[in-house]
């Protein structure tokens, strides 16, 4: 193996809020252990292909990374804000189950 095989990459993972949890597994589906996932998780691994998640009560979204030998950084984020919503009893902003009149009536 050469020294651009053995290279660890670091993989950077940002999410919109600190509130997200973020989870990385490797090509076998195992759990990567991190000092730290919320909100955003930087790493160094072998090169390889990842499976990012990003949960936000019991939603969840996946991302690929992908780490190719020789590569200094691998970024991923989730782009979508919204894209991770869950449902709420409490008329919260940012929640699926918002109704802008509910949220005035608690703001007053």
């Amino acid at each position: 193996m050469s020294n651009s095989e053995t290279k660890r990459v670091r993989l950077h993972i940002t999410a919109p809020d600190q509130s997200t949890r973020i989870r990385v597994l490797d090509g076998a589906l195992r759990d990567v252990p991190l000092d730290a996932n919320l909100g955003e998780v930087s790493i160094e691994l072998p090169p390889g292909v990842y499976a990012v998640q990003f949960q936000l009560g019991t939603e969840l979204a996946t991302q690929t990374a992908v780490l190719t030998p020789g590569a200094d950084t691998v970024s991923i984020r989730l782009e979508d804000p919204h894209g991770l919503q869950f449902a709420a009893a409490a008329p919260v902003v940012g929640t699926s189950s918002l109704q802008r009149t509910q949220a005035r009536v608690a703001a007053r």
